[in-house]
């Protein structure tokens, strides 16, 4: 497993149970490429099994930060259903342009 990449994600509207707009923000090294893959699931905290993948759509990037050396991907998903209020865990996994992977828990 390759150990140099930054994911960050955020649930935009509302943070609550219910309907959610989630956005993903993936950093990979320049030489490594664009991502080939990007899997999301989220999960309880209390409660793993509770877990479910996310459907991801890329997206035109928006301004934001810049991290020289790196090269960012946005993804977004649109109604992401939570169940019910708690600390949520984002497990992200990236496959990037040579086929490595990283796997992230947020």
């Amino acid at each position: 497993m390759a150990s140099r990449s930054t994911a960050y994600w955020q649930l935009t509207t509302p943070n609550a149970p219910g309907s959610n707009d989630l956005m993903l923000a993936v950093w990979l090294p320049e030489e490594t490429g664009e991502p080939q893959d990007v899997e999301l699931e989220l999960y309880r905290k209390d409660s793993p099994s509770s877990g479910f993948n996310v459907p991801l759509s890329t997206k035109e990037r928006e301004l934001g930060y810049t991290f020289p050396g790196f090269r960012e991907t946005q993804y977004d998903s649109v109604g992401v259903r939570l169940s019910g209020s708690g600390i949520w865990v984002a497990e992200i996994t990236i496959t990037d342009g040579s086929g490595s992977k990283y796997i992230r828990r947020i």
